[in-house]
């Protein structure tokens, strides 16, 4: 105690500088881990750096970069540039991140997208009281070049996953707008993949693109998806809209196959096309049955009855048999 009241002076003094010091070593000798930090705090999603580089006056390139999101890791690049620029108001310091390579993975569940979630937060996307989402994000552009992209899709019955190695894309942050986001590319079967979205206009729209696309069953859940029903095989195309007011767009298919459970025949080299019209859903199809070629018209309206045309021309009492209502009702018509 006597130590203290003897040397108080010389301590008042030593211990603010050595707080000091320590603040400018960990700045100093860990500054990867102080801007990770920073912009955790900033942004929202957890950043971890390995290395910091300044390159000239307003440019930051970080190296071993990860971001991860509610303990899932959404980014992982070995090269991220940050661009700032300190003349600008506090909120709009941070002007683009761009992420080089890498990997990405980005996971829709309805109106919900992990990636714009992660800067923007659930509670201010889902506040309707507040300023539009995605206006208070202090950060201008979010870009990705040729980085490999995981697509999930969590809001149909089977979850949609789509992998496309090679993709580039963005998420940018208007203060006025909103958000809108693109992310496109080819996967490794030559489909050609985009999706987007934006709250400019609308509460939420989004958009799914496909060309080239191998369709199944999974995949065909973004047009219309029943338990009782399989496809396979086949050729197509999709653009579909789907936002608050509804469903919008049209897919095409070319030489599908189609298994009904409820019959035992495969449907053959199915070719049409489908319009999403909101409320209405038409579909124009051609088909091969019993090596016989029929037509399918469909006009539904979510307001009004549902009208099918279903273009069978005759049909043996063999070729009915295959319906299972038919088997098991076990009427035996082979004997007339």
């Amino acid at each position: 105690m006597l130590f203290f009241k003897k040397n108080k002076r010389k301590l008042l003094i030593i211990t603010p500088l050595s707080f000091l010091f320590v603040i400018v070593y960990s700045f100093i000798f860990h500054f990867a881990f102080t801007i990770s930090v920073i912009l955790t705090m900033a942004l929202g999603p957890k950043f971890s750096i390995g290395n910091i580089e300044f390159k000239g006056k307003n440019k930051i390139i970080a190296e071993d970069v990860s971001l991860k999101y509610e303990n899932q890791e959404i980014v992982k690049t070995p090269k991220v540039i940050i661009e700032y620029n300190l003349e600008n108001k506090l909120f709009e310091i941070l002007k683009k991140i761009t992420i080089f390579n890498g990997k990405v993975l980005i996971i829709r569940k309805n109106e919900s997208i992990n990636i714009v979630d992660a800067f923007v937060g659930k509670t201010e996307k889902s506040d309707s009281s507040k300023e539009k989402s995605g206006t208070k994000v202090p950060i201008g552009l979010i870009q990705a070049k040729n980085v490999s992209l995981i697509f999930k899709d969590l809001s149909y019955k089977n979850p949609i996953t789509i992998d496309i190695p090679s993709t580039n894309g963005y998420v940018s942050f208007n203060k006025k707008k909103g958000i809108d986001l693109l992310f496109q590319g080819i996967t490794s079967n030559k489909e050609e993949i985009s999706y987007s979205f934006n709250n400019y206009e609308k509460e939420y729209s989004m958009k799914v693109k496909g060309k080239n696309l191998n369709l199944n069953t999974n995949i065909l859940q973004f047009a219309y998806y029943s338990e009782d029903i399989e496809y396979s095989k086949g050729k197509g195309e999709i653009n579909l809209t789907i936002d608050s007011d509804g469903l919008f767009g049209t897919a095409t298919v070319k030489d599908l196959d189609l298994k009904y459970h409820d019959f035992s025949e495969l449907t053959k080299d199915i070719n049409g096309k489908i319009n999403f019209l909101g409320n209405k859903i038409k579909i124009d199809a051609n088909f091969d049955l019993f090596n016989k070629k029929r037509k399918f018209l469909m006009d539904f309206d979510f307001d009004n009855d549902l009208v099918i045309k279903i273009l069978l021309g005759e049909m043996t009492y063999d070729e009915i048999a295959h319906y299972k209502l038919l088997q098991d009702l076990n009427l035996n018509l082979n004997k007339y």
